[in-house]
């Protein structure tokens, strides 16, 4: 076991039931890319006794948190669509294949959704994605009421959408966007979601990289770090290696816990 093993902070919940790397054995793998809206995990669970195994069913939620000390949190929201028991020798493994709430978001049937005079945008936003099972990321604080009662028709992406244009078209400065990240809603100003730039070099936990071109001649390099929870689609990364240097877009993700890797591999793309 790596020396940084003893700083991890690792996590599964599985509805009620909690299982912690320090005490359990549990590996994953979360993935994540521009061109999917949706998260897939794939979880292992080692060694779970009759009544544990038998609470875990189809479509319990699920939630992992991984980082380190200090610095951790969610890197997915989702539930179960999958449970597979495998024996391996005399340890018994639980694979359990996960989809992240983003598929309930994107793919909800259509409702109705009323606003009532006078109701704040940013508790009608929080509404629609408890509708929908997604939980919410970040919600901006928005300074806006609607005027009158209103009533919307769609999915919950439409309805949320056609929230847009109403802030989007009141507002000349500040604009809004919608998206989901690791199964959780968000609905914040769209210069936070690249605001911030992460620093990726060897000194901040840079492992490996490759660079290839694109069809267009474009620098693309997959690299992989130590984990890094709040890595996201969009992510602005500032890359310091005897390969590349500059700014980079993050296009994709995967996050992976399996014996000694804890790593986050990313897809990157030049700004």
């Amino acid at each position: 076991m790596s020396s940084t093993s003893w700083y991890r902070i690792a996590s599964v919940q599985v509805d009620d039931l909690v299982f912690d790397y320090e005490s359990c054995d549990i590996e994953f793998k979360i993935k994540k890319s521009s061109d999917s809206g949706q998260n897939q995990g794939e979880i292992t669970l080692w060694n779970l006794d009759n009544k544990t195994l038998s609470a875990i069913n189809k479509d319990a939620r699920v939630r992992v948190k991984a980082g380190f000390k200090g610095d951790y949190g969610t890197i997915f929201e989702g539930y179960v669509t999958k449970k597979e028991p495998q024996a391996d020798g005399v340890d018994l493994s639980t694979i359990i294949t996960c989809s992240d709430s983003s598929f309930l978001f994107y793919n909800s049937k259509e409702f109705v959704f009323e606003v009532r005079e006078g109701q704040n945008l940013s508790g009608a936003v929080r509404q629609v994605y408890n509708t929908c099972n997604v939980p919410a990321g970040k919600i901006s604080d928005i300074d806006y009421t609607f005027p009158h009662a209103r009533t919307f028709t769609g999915t919950g992406q439409a309805i949320l959408e056609e929230m847009l244009k109403t802030i989007n078209g009141t507002s000349k400065d500040t604009k809004y966007v919608s998206y989901t990240e690791g199964g959780m809603g968000y609905f914040v100003r769209s210069d936070n979601r690249t605001a911030g730039v992460f620093e990726i070099n060897s000194s901040t936990g840079l492992l490996t990289i490759e660079v290839t071109e694109d069809s267009n001649s474009d620098t693309v390099a997959t690299l992989t770090t130590l984990l890094n929870w709040r890595i996201g689609i969009d992510t602005w990364l500032r890359i310091e290696s005897p390969n590349i240097n500059g700014l980079f877009k993050a296009s994709g993700y995967t996050h992976t816990l399996r014996g000694d890797t804890y790593e986050t591999e990313i897809e990157v793309a030049e700004a």
